[in-house]
């Protein structure tokens, strides 16, 4: 049975204030072949920037240079799987994170919108290590977390970021499971906010007023809690995404909230 004593991971915390935002050199870490226009992309991505997010209030933004000859999207990798302890990423023949471990994620990087093979390996050589492998179409100006995912088979999910602003005093949230089970989440006053849930799948954003909130997993197969999420902060106009992870070794239940880039990338 998975433990009801989880302890809520959330990445994004005010005790990291500092207004601004982490840069890496694209050019450093990654060079991804697109199928569709091979030189046109290897040209734009010199250009490319790699980016996190730090603190986000209503004032700030971030728009990172951007190539001007290629539409582009947004793309970070999560793990959500423990099947392994380190996962390698590949987009084409090259490389764009290695090591990821379970709970994990990467910043936002961008890639010119097309047609990509995203190969997923245990973390070594490739050729012998592949688990699964997709190819996977990136939309212009879109926002995507391309998420790993199964507690016995490796599996890829690809979950857009739809591009919605809400008006405050509310935020938007939604709900990804990543885990074997089927899920419903209540609030505080058991009010039900998302209802079964199921692996893979993703819930429709829902409004929810600024402020601190307690929210329950509940799995459905049993009926019982399995989680909590103790005192959430929401903040006005942000986009949240609650992924529930299953860990396969310990069999607990992970809630991970993640701020989503619609909520802080803006497009020049």
């Amino acid at each position: 049975m998975l433990s009801k004593n989880v302890n809520f991971l959330l990445y994004v915390s005010q005790h990291f204030l500092t207004h601004r935002f982490l840069i890496y050199n694209f050019k450093k870490s990654i060079s991804i072949y697109n199928t569709d226009s091979y030189n046109k992309v290897t040209t734009a991505y010199r250009r490319c920037p790699m980016f996190d997010f730090l603190c986000y209030n209503k004032l700030d933004s971030y728009a990172p240079s951007q190539p001007k000859d290629v539409p582009i999207s947004f793309i970070r990798i999560l793990n959500g799987s423990e099947i392994f302890k380190r996962f390698d990423v590949y987009a084409g023949d090259r490389i764009v994170t290695r090591g990821i471990s379970f709970k994990k994620f990467t910043p936002y990087f961008i890639l010119p919108s097309g047609k990509y093979k995203i190969d997923i390996c245990q973390s070594g050589k490739k050729a012998s290590n592949l688990q699964v492998s997709s190819m996977l179409n990136f939309m212009p100006d879109m926002i995507y977390t391309v998420a790993i995912a199964g507690t016995s088979l490796v599996e890829m999910v690809n979950i857009n970021d739809p591009i919605l602003k809400p008006e405050p005093p509310y935020a938007n949230i939604r709900l990804v499971n990543l885990s074997s089970s089927i899920f419903n989440m209540t609030d505080s006053k058991n009010n039900t906010l998302f209802h079964e849930i199921g692996y893979k799948e993703a819930s429709d954003y829902i409004s929810i007023s600024e402020g601190k909130h307690i929210l329950k997993g509940i799995d459905s197969k049993i009926d019982k809690v399995s989680f909590v999420m103790n005192q959430i902060e929401i903040k006005p106009q942000w986009n949240y995404t609650i992924y529930v992870l299953e860990s396969s070794i310990k069999q607990i239940i992970h809630p991970l909230l993640l701020i989503d880039g619609t909520t802080y990338i803006k497009k020049v």
